[in-house]
């Protein structure tokens, strides 16, 4: 299939029906094989894409009217609080007028202030449709985050995340710089937060240096960036608004996590190690430890923990939403 090709149907069929309307104008085996999990890729693409996914005129409808559920919408309540009305040109430029009520968050967004949504499912029909298909497609729980930035306001500091991400610009547009300095691997989760700031500090200066890829995307223009991946973005010339699709596989933790539980159920692994008591020069030990090993590697290799990861990453998949 020619790249004009792929182009075309991903435009007419639009990210909601299929990870090839998403990743066009790459065909899906050249996505999967030259970059998921591997390298970043510019995806560039009409504003068809990005059509009905969100707008900034309903999330700042949503934000003040209540309809975002509490702890997601990350922004400066101070800064909101006191901001004044939008200007006149501004106001005038918002498609559709503004509506009363919102006046405040306008002019908190028209001085460059960031709204985030977080795990903003429920958003939109689209966007809701296109979580799970993605999902289903990956064998992933896929969870979408919304940004509204504006060009006067600081970018999010360079950083990696612990998951895969796809972000669509919707609105405006959005400069991204995507550094060549990769962290193996990383994991999500609460457990592993304050490594990961440790790691992201650590080598924010050295990412800096390495770009790899410094893109401006346009509304309906898309960017992969693999797990461990470190990137930036910034607002370019007025208000950005633009979707991340995280999307966390099971990994070989998820593995352990069965295991455990499966080795508790076997006396073997509950019954106490030799202590040095008994077993001064530790010959004990190593026994004990050689026969669980070897029972854990036999716990390992069945058709039974295939089908259980199996039925985990469907469960994954159908939830939609990130492990948290």
């Amino acid at each position: 299939m020619s790249e004009e090709k792929n182009k075309d149907e991903g435009i007419q069929g639009g990210p909601q029906n299929s990870l090839a309307g998403l990743v066009a104008p790459l065909e899906v085996s050249q996505f999967l094989g030259e970059h998921y999990q591997l390298r970043p890729a510019v995806l560039r693409g009409s504003a068809d894409r990005a059509r009905g996914l969100v707008s900034l005129r309903a999330i700042v409808d949503m934000a003040s009217g209540g309809g975002v559920p509490a702890g997601r919408l990350l922004a400066d309540g101070d800064a909101i609080r006191s901001a004044t009305a939008p200007s006149p040109d501004f106001a005038a430029a918002i498609d559709g007028g503004i509506k009363p009520g919102t006046e405040r968050i306008w002019g908190y967004l028209e001085a460059g202030r960031v709204l985030v949504w977080n795990s903003a499912r429920g958003a939109t029909p689209a966007l809701d449709r296109l979580c799970a298909d993605i999902g289903a497609a990956l064998g992933a729980a896929v969870w979408p985050n919304i940004y509204v930035t504006g060009s006067a306001g600081a970018p999010i500091v360079a950083h990696f995340d612990g998951h895969e991400v796809i972000a669509i610009q919707c609105e405006g547009q959005k400069e991204w710089t995507v550094s060549a300095t990769r962290v193996a691997e990383p994991l999500d989760g609460p457990s592993f937060k304050e490594e990961n700031k440790r790691t992201a500090a650590a080598l924010r200066e050295e990412a800096a240096l390495r770009p790899e890829i410094i893109a401006t995307l346009q509304p309906g223009d898309a960017i992969y960036v693999p797990r461990g991946q470190f990137h930036q973005a910034r607002a370019v010339d007025g208000i950005s608004v633009h979707v991340t699709l995280g999307i966390e596989h099971l990994t070989g933790m998820t593995v352990m996590e069965v295991l455990t539980q499966a080795a508790a159920e076997d006396p073997r692994f509950r019954a106490s190690l030799p202590s040095v008591a008994m077993d001064p020069d530790r010959a004990l030990m190593r026994a004990r430890l050689t026969e669980l090993s070897e029972a854990l590697r036999a716990m390992a290799c069945t058709e039974e923990l295939v089908g259980t990861m199996v039925k985990l990453e469907g469960e994954l998949a159908g939830r939609g939403a990130r492990r948290d």
